[in-house]
């Protein structure tokens, strides 16, 4: 059979993607031993230190608006350090598809959504079902505060064999977004909070040791990645 892709067949267009983004994350540290049994072989943990973010992308590719929310683990294979989405979650059915079949996003639909500000507090939600997965307030106060290196993106992308329970592809994806301008940077203190689903558990994780919290806004591009397994 011929590797090459039929027309009409998928519902998502293929890389570059590109947007004008913005992102309302936290960084802190959570229980290792809960954070280790979410990040999947042949990936290794490297820390305790997670990212949690809401985001919102201006997309130009594909060609509507839409939202992410995410928990990403600090983590490496093969030399390679990243970050790998423990959590995932998109507003979009186009994102939602096209994100998992190109690159091996883990996600979900979330199906309520705020993130906004007025550069002194910003605030960002994601609902789900009923619950809100996760809530961030930031006030800026712009004190000191490195952010930990969570890129490139990690991922394990499997795809399940349709007659029986086994993969019928299964690859570790490096993908290193291209962030081509920077237009807004601001840091400060936040908290973040998870509401207990049976759905979707990221309440597990615990309490949160927030380190510091960041709000960006800039213009990326999602390239073609690369298959390092």
């Amino acid at each position: 059979m011929s590797n090459d892709i039929p027309a009409n067949v998928l519902p998502y267009p293929l890389p570059p993607w590109e947007h004008d983004f913005q992102v309302l994350a936290v960084f802190g540290s959570v229980d290792e031993g809960i954070l280790q049994t979410l990040v999947p072989a042949p990936l290794t943990l490297r820390s305790n230190i997670v990212q949690i973010s809401v985001m919102y992308f201006n997309s130009s590719v594909p060609e509507e608006p839409y939202y992410d929310a995410a928990v990403v683990a600090d983590v490496e294979y093969a030399g390679v350090q990243g970050g790998y989405w423990v959590h995932g979650y998109t507003s979009t059915d186009t994102v939602h598809a096209g994100t998992r079949e190109i690159w091996g996003y883990k996600m979900k639909r979330g199906d309520d959504w705020t993130l906004g500000g007025d550069g002194k507090r910003y605030h960002g939600t994601i609902g789900r079902r009923g619950k809100t997965l996760i809530s961030i307030d930031m006030t800026v106060n712009n004190k000191p505060f490195t952010p930990p290196s969570l890129f490139p993106r990690l991922f394990v992308k499997v795809i399940p064999r349709a007659s029986q329970a086994s993969a019928a592809l299964s690859q570790v994806i490096v993908m290193r977004a291209d962030t081509t301008a920077m237009t807004t940077d601001l840091k400060g203190d936040a908290t973040v909070s998870f509401e207990p689903s049976a759905a979707d558990p990221l309440h597990e994780l615990g309490t949160v040791s927030v380190l510091g919290a960041n709000y960006l806004e800039g213009h990326q591009i999602l390239p073609w990645a690369e298959e390092l397994s």
